[in-house]
């Protein structure tokens, strides 16, 4: 026996080095551990070398021992640590670990053959997380020996192949096998449970498995693991069923068939009534993200005797784990998991699970339960419900710490009930909620459920978390307080955390609404048209309330009293003014008081009226506000002064509106992304306001006009920013304006990750500096109608042949402007899909076009007074096989030969090449290429040759 000091050394570090005589050829970890009969372990440095002779130290000294390594402290050691050993002791491997991909730069047909000559007494193998890739069948010789394990890992490797059932015959003292996380194939094999009937754990999941070996020995090879066996994981494989022999596991606690292919959750049932199930220690039964359901009867999925006396009822018994941290018995953690299934109903009895502490039956296809004649439980308007025996699942009101044993082992809380996306319809029972009394979730969201919400549901002390959006709530009385929702002071002792009522159809809030520990609100898409006097006054510790598309007109004056808001949505509602009751919310970090733009047929009630008038000046008050949207009404003004408080305004919106004013001051927005103020009356001169904010990443701007439906007149004035500190800008929007000038290099010399400019419809009437190269990551780039025949302004010169180092440019327009020369460069744009310079003052144009061969569309004609291209018919055009419009229509002076007989396919939509001077022999078979065309001219050029025909 080994005897050790008061401070001798308890654990030494292990690595094992692998040396290839004369030199070091592989190195790599290996832990080996030795223990004593009290089961103490002692921890060494080994050198391994390939003659099987081991040097190891100790504290720094190195002693060479002459046993071979599976057979060594055979005599006491020498050294300052003073380890004694008795004489003639012999110490021997008992487990080797080797430490997670420390084997993957090594080339192995199996198992390292040195493991072999360990297997008189080692107990313990653990080759996880490596890249073994061989066959099982392949290492099954060198497992056999191993006939002492009792632990076997080899999960998280790329092991291939069968399962060997011969080696479990030697396998009599395993007791756990984890092979998860594997490419394994085929059956688990009968020799299994036949042999190794000591197995306490097994994990097969993550692997391609597909079930049990049935060879006629299924009730035994349950039968032996019964006793021992606790844990069975074969989630993530492709199992497609599950013998019904598995419920002799009486001592399974786990049981986990998630992510399977399982159309019931066991196989036929010989004698679905009087079956014996002896699953009673089962805590966590996990079969969701299967096809439950999908055929065969609802007993079969979840029998109706399982919630009976002789069922699973009987798992209320507690494990007896103390732990020393709480110095309390705990109770287990019994849970029944069926989500994401086909499951039509399940047996009311599932209320006799006792010991139940979660049940999840979220998005699995059930319409209700059934009673013992398999019919569904109905009301007497015949409306599916819950079944009243679930009330039953909650039965212990008191803290398990205090009792003794002997009464811990008779009660478990229900904690969380979740029936959420399924088919339930009907009203909720009231004795459900009052016997729930140690509930702390519930989730009945995406059903059919209507009717009054049984009061007592308000009532329970220790709910946190109450999910009920998306039913039909509220559609028969409106009132949330007749509803038995609130206008009860009981709230105010409960422990509510969450409330989720959204989308119903409740109307209005009644006074005393107390709920002081309530921290997330959702009210959006109700009915609601009346908050209550004083709604606000008892959520001192809301963070996030949600009351978007309801239909009242004002807050109350007490809304401003909920101190820890930090969530606000109230978009699309009738508010008549901006309420200045939230400004007094100086917590908030989102408000939202936009009204929804689009489709009104989408909202179930029609809303009208739009917020008018001022943002008062308050508002700048919100110094913790990141985003801010008040999009879509008919507001006018911004505050002028305060902006430099709102230091942490990350996204402003206020698009749709009827604003006159660019407050200066918003350029000391430090940390400002996104702005929106399209579609307003903004007239300001833009290079005044906003160019110091260096975080900007979206500016849109466009539309700003006096009269709405006339876009040709009013808008942001005066010429681009020169100075602007825009290195972030990544959309610049500002079509429809007066903006003047060109587009000079100061306003692009900072654009270097702009991906969409838009200055369509303004006034400019400059030119395109060079600096457009800066311009590297752009993707959309529209110039056009800055000419329009109303004036004599519009873009002028060339496009400059620094364009060809917009790579990534798909859409470039300029058309109706008075640009005269498309360069060679644009060639260079292989991503191009649209090309449009129509309406110009063109007389070059790129004579090699044969790289856009993604080009869709390309149009460069002239209906009016504008393109008179000189230069020949471009090159290349063959090349372009996605063309749906092409267009050089009307310039009268291009010249040259279109390649017909290597243009195919011609483009798919419409060609016009008419009032020109190309040439070329018109093949004769152009009308049947141009068959489905839409449009073809060709007219006014001189072409040879027959026209077509049809």
């Amino acid at each position: 026996m080994q005897t050790f000091p008061e401070k001798s050394l308890r654990v030494l570090v292990i690595v094992v080095l692998l040396f290839s005589l004369p030199l070091i050829s592989n190195v790599y970890g290996l832990e080996i551990r030795t223990e004593t009969e009290e089961d103490e372990t002692i921890y060494l440095e080994i050198d391994w070398r390939t003659d099987g002779r081991a040097n190891w130290e100790i504290d720094g000294h190195t002693y060479e021992e002459e046993r071979y390594l599976y057979h060594f402290l055979g005599t006491s050691p020498p050294g300052p640590k003073e380890i004694v050993f008795e004489p003639a002791q012999e110490r021997f491997v008992r487990r080797i670990i080797w430490p997670r991909r420390k084997l993957v730069n090594h080339t192995y047909e199996g198992l390292p053959e040195n493991i072999e000559g360990l297997g008189e007494h080692l107990n313990r193998l653990n080759l996880r997380e490596n890249k073994f890739d061989f066959e099982l069948d392949e290492v099954a010789d060198q497992l056999g020996v191993l006939n002492r394990l009792t632990r076997l890992r080899l999960d998280n490797n790329q092991i291939e192949g069968e399962i060997p059932g011969e080696i479990f015959e030697e396998f009599e003292r395993l007791e756990v096998l984890d092979l998860h996380r594997n490419e394994i194939e085929g059956e688990i094999p009968e020799e299994l449970g036949l042999y190794s009937d000591q197995l306490m754990r097994l994990s097969l999941h993550d692997n391609k498995l597909t079930g049990f070996e049935d060879a006629g020995n299924l009730e035994d090879f349950f039968q032996n693991l019964a006793d021992d066996l606790k844990v069975i994981t074969l989630k993530n494989n492709k199992f497609e069923e599950v013998p019904s022999e598995i419920t002799y596991l009486e001592n399974i606690k786990e049981l986990n068939l998630r992510n399977n292919d399982l159309e019931q959750l066991f196989s036929v049932w010989e004698d679905p009534e009087n079956i014996e199930i002896d699953l009673n220690e089962l805590e966590h039964l996990r079969a969701d993200q299967n096809v439950l359901g999908l055929s065969g009867e609802p007993e079969n999925i979840f029998p109706y005797e399982m919630g009976e006396e002789d069922g699973l009822e009987s798992m209320i018994e507690m494990d007896r784990l103390y732990t020393r941290f709480y110095k309390q018995w705990v109770p287990r953690n019994i849970t029944v998991d069926l989500r994401y299934n086909n499951i039509e109903k399940l047996p009311e009895t599932i209320g006799g699970l006792l010991a139940l502490e979660s049940l999840h039956l979220d998005k699995s296809g059930l319409e209700g339960f059934y009673d013992e004649d398999g019919e569904f439980v109905v009301d007497g308007d015949g409306n599916r419900k819950l079944p009243i025996k679930l009330g039953e699942l909650s039965h212990y009101d008191g803290d398990p710490s205090e009792l003794e044993v002997r009464e811990a082992a008779e009660i478990l809380d229900f904690i969380i009930f979740s029936i959420a996306d399924n088919k339930f319809e009907g009203y909720i029972p009231e004795d459900i909620p009052r016997d729930w009394e140690n509930i702390k979730t519930i989730r009945l969201e995406n059903n059919l459920f209507d009717g009054d919400l049984a009061e007592d549901f308000f009532q329970l002390e220790k709910l946190e978390v109450f999910n009920l959006e998306n039913n039909l709530f509220g559609q028969d009385s409106g009132s949330l307080e007749a509803d038995g929702l609130f206008g009860s002071s009981s709230m105010s002792a409960s422990l509510l955390r969450e409330l989720y009522a959204g989308r119903n159809y409740f109307v209005e809030i009644e006074d005393n609404f107390q709920a002081p520990n309530l921290e997330y609100f959702q009210l959006e898409e109700n009915e609601l048209d009346d908050l209550g006097s004083d709604f606000g006054s008892g959520l001192e510790n809301l963070l996030s309330l949600s009351l978007y598309k309801n239909r009242f007109e004002e807050l109350p004056e007490s809304f401003g009293s909920m101190s820890s808001l930090e969530y606000l949505d109230l978009g699309t509602n009738v508010l008549e003014r901006f309420p200045e009751e939230i400004t007094d919310l100086t917590e908030l970090d989102y408000l939202n008081i936009s009204r929804q733009s689009g489709n009104p047929e989408m909202n179930r009630f029609e809303l009208q009226g739009e917020m008018e008038g001022e943002v008062p000046d308050e508002i700048t008050n919100l110094s913790q506000l990141v985003t801010f949207l008040l999009s879509n009404n008919e507001l006018e003004t911004l505050p002028e002064e305060g902006w430099g408080g709102m230091g942490e305004l990350v996204f402003f919106q206020a698009q749709n509106n009827e604003l006159v004013n660019l407050p200066p001051e918003m350029g000391n927005l430090a940390n400002l992304e996104w702005l929106y103020l399209n579609n307003n009356q903004v007239e300001d001169n833009i290079d005044d306001n906003l160019t110091n904010t260096s975080e900007l990443e979206r500016f849109y701007i466009q539309y700003n006009n006096e009269d709405k439906e006339d876009k040709a007149s009013g808008g942001v004035s005066g010429s681009l920013p020169q100075n602007s500190n825009w290195n972030n800008l990544e959309r610049f929007l500002a079509d429809a304006n007066q903006i003047e000038g060109g587009l000079h290099d100061q306003f692009l010399q900072n654009l270097s990750f702009l991906e969409h400019l838009s200055l369509y419809r303004n006034e400019m009437d400059g030119e395109i500096g060079d600096r457009i190269n800066v311009m590297r990551e752009l993707v959309w780039w529209d110039l056009g109608l800055n000419f329009e025949r109303r004036s004599e302004e519009g873009l002028t010169g060339e496009i400059p042949d620094t364009v060809g180092a917009l790579g990534e440019l798909k859409v470039f327009d300029f058309n109706n402007n008075q640009i005269t020369e498309v360069p060679d460069e644009i060639n260079q744009l292989s991503n191009l899909i649209s090309l449009l310079g129509f309406e110009n003052d063109m007389i070059e144009f790129a004579q090699d076009i044969g790289n856009l061969t993604n080009l869709r569309h390309l149009d460069f004609h002239n209906a009016y007074v504008g393109n008179n291209i000189v230069t020949d018919f471009p090159d290349g055009v063959e090349n372009l096989s996605d063309l749906k419009y092409f267009s050089f229509g009307e310039n009268e002076k291009m010249g040259g030969d279109v390649p017909w007989g290597e243009w195919e396919p011609l483009p798919e939509d419409a060609l016009f090449l008419n009032n020109n001077e190309l040439e070329g022999d018109i093949p004769d078979d152009l009308h049947t290429k141009s068959s489905d065309m839409v449009f073809l001219n060709i007219r006014s050029n001189e072409f040879e040759g027959g026209y077509p025909t049809q």
